[in-house]
């Protein structure tokens, strides 16, 4: 069976959120020059809020770009609810890294934009509430080409958000926003927590992922070298961290 929607919402219905599975089988990207990620597989299920971890270079943006279908896979798939990603974008929520697509519209003409083409004209009713919980209320009429940095990844993180898509993954969120916004960010993926749906983020800030996610995955040279659950964890997060990465 498909990924169904709730129509036009885009929204997906409890019963199916109930049984939100992400499934990553012998995930592989290979690139001219090496091997992105190797024959990676877990799975999530609902409710789980997932931290990618490790060092520049590891693996962590091009698994993200894979489970999202966002880029030719070498090998393996990822099937969210039995259904390949790249089948179901609708039910995904990607935080996207650049926005010279929309830099002509207004804030609030892109999300406007996204709902009409993402949503079939559903949640438009979701744009005020995060243009004011993310602070952007006041900037909604100002073209995106005129927002600082900061103020563009909040707009990322808010087009990812909406919909409540049943996969949110989020490439380094906590990067440029500000304290507020980080707070606001909490709230919306312990809310999608409980809600069951199902969260991927990447992050170098490991107190605020120790705060957020029930697991961390650590990736080392494009493999897995570590999975665990944060109730489990031992040692601490930041001394895992030190025993994977650090040299003596």
């Amino acid at each position: 069976a498909g990924a169904e929607t709730t129509g036009r919402t885009g929204n997906i219905s409890k019963e199916m959120k109930k049984n939100n599975t992400l499934e990553i089988h012998e995930l592989t990207k290979q690139y001219a020059k090496g091997t992105g990620i190797s024959r990676i597989s877990f799975t999530v299920n609902a409710g789980e809020i997932v931290a990618l971890i490790g060092p520049n270079g590891a693996g962590k943006t091009t698994l993200m770009k894979a489970v999202g279908g966002l880029c030719r896979l070498s090998g393996g798939e990822a099937l969210l609810n039995n259904v390949p990603t790249f089948q179901c974008r609708e039910n995904l929520g990607f935080m996207q890294e650049a926005l010279d697509f929309y830099e002509k519209m207004t804030v609030y003409e892109a999300l406007d934009f996204l709902c009409a083409v993402k949503f079939r004209g559903g949640c438009r009713e979701e744009i005020d509430h995060y243009l004011k919980a993310y602070q952007l209320f006041e900037q909604r009429n100002l073209r995106i080409s005129r927002l600082s940095l900061g103020m563009k990844r909040k707009l990322s993180l808010i087009m990812a958000l909406m919909g409540d898509c049943p996969l949110l993954l989020l490439d380094e969120p906590t990067n440029g926003i500000d304290t507020a916004g980080l707070i606001q960010l909490k709230r919306d993926l312990l809310r999608r927590r409980d809600q069951n749906g199902i969260t991927l983020f990447t992050s170098h800030v490991l107190d605020w992922a120790e705060h957020v996610c029930s697991r961390c995955i650590f990736l080392k040279t494009g493999e897995i070298a570590a999975d665990c659950r944060m109730e489990e964890m031992h040692p601490p997060l930041e001394k895992l961290y030190e025993n994977l990465y650090f040299i003596d």
